[in-house]
């Protein structure tokens, strides 16, 4: 059978605007506030669908990279959160090596990764100056791509101050994770 999902989408954000809309009582202004955001939503939903698989490797590769990146100063920061991250690192390698993986197994070690790097940036606060720096230069200086992609991603939603210096989705999901 034939992947429907936009026309099931289009027709689900015609139905609300021209049958819900109307009938919503114009005197419940947070209804109609959320009536717009959720037809809103829909409509960027629609638009970035055939880049769904694209962002989550992208997502998936930023934070392996990150956690790579992390390692050493995990073993310094933490044994128990160092073990975490090689084991969610190994994880997602065996995962990348794999072409027949799931949405869902990217989801699932996406999060692997991403728990014991949020768990690092907790406990770097409380170790030495010098390590707490590191750690703290490592994440931000290894996000700026990332928060471009969050950028784009959301570009249609009209907020961005400067939407040409963003590269394109299909530019940002087919270069390699990793510095700017």
């Amino acid at each position: 059978m034939a992947d429907n999902t936009q026309n099931i989408l289009k027709s689900a954000i015609k139905s609300l605007e021209q049958v819900v809309a109307p009938a919503v009582n114009p005197e419940d202004p947070l209804a109609s506030e959320q009536l717009r955001l959720v037809i809103g939503t829909l409509k960027v939903l629609r638009t970035r669908l055939d880049h769904l698989a694209g962002r989550q490797l992208y997502e998936l590769d930023h934070y392996l990279a990150l956690a790579r990146s992390l390692r050493d100063e995990a073993d310094e920061v933490s044994p128990e959160i160092a073990e975490r991250l090689c084991a969610a690192i190994e994880a997602a390698e065996q995962l990348r090596a794999n072409p027949d993986h799931s949405p869902a197994d990217r989801r699932r070690v996406t999060r692997a990764l991403a728990s014991p790097i949020s768990a690092l940036a907790r406990e770097a606060s409380s170790t030495h100056e010098a390590l707490r720096s590191r750690i703290e230069r490592k994440v931000v200086t290894d996000s700026r791509r990332w928060v471009d992609m969050q950028r784009a991603w959301f570009l249609t939603h009209g907020f961005e101050l400067r939407p040409s210096e963003l590269p394109a989705l299909d530019t940002l999901f087919h270069q390699p994770p990793g510095r700017a």
